[in-house]
């Protein structure tokens, strides 16, 4: 991993699900901050994405008030309603 992300499995005996633990940005508000975080894979991936929540508390627009981080890329394949150039296409 990048410097300054560390992941693991969250229990040897479980490959589906992983600790991530993250420095914040030099630079940044998160600056000074360590972030953990877990990452669940579902079993039939890679045809579903994994799903990531943030166990520490933070503040971010891509991320719900109970951890959740929502991207794009962590979601099933189809059509996104909250990303405008999708909804622009359909013009």
């Amino acid at each position: 991993p990048p410097e300054g992300i560390s992941v693991g499995l969250k229990d040897e005996v479980n490959l589906f699900e992983w600790t991530v633990v993250m420095e914040g940005p030099m630079d940044t508000p998160y600056e000074g901050g360590i972030f953990k975080a877990e990452l669940i894979f579902p079993f039939d991936f890679p045809s579903r994405p994994p799903t990531m929540r943030f166990i520490s508390p933070m503040w971010h627009p891509n991320i719900f008030s109970n951890g959740c981080v929502c991207i794009s890329i962590l979601h099933p394949a189809g059509r996104d309603e909250m990303n405008l150039q999708e909804r622009e296409d359909e013009k």
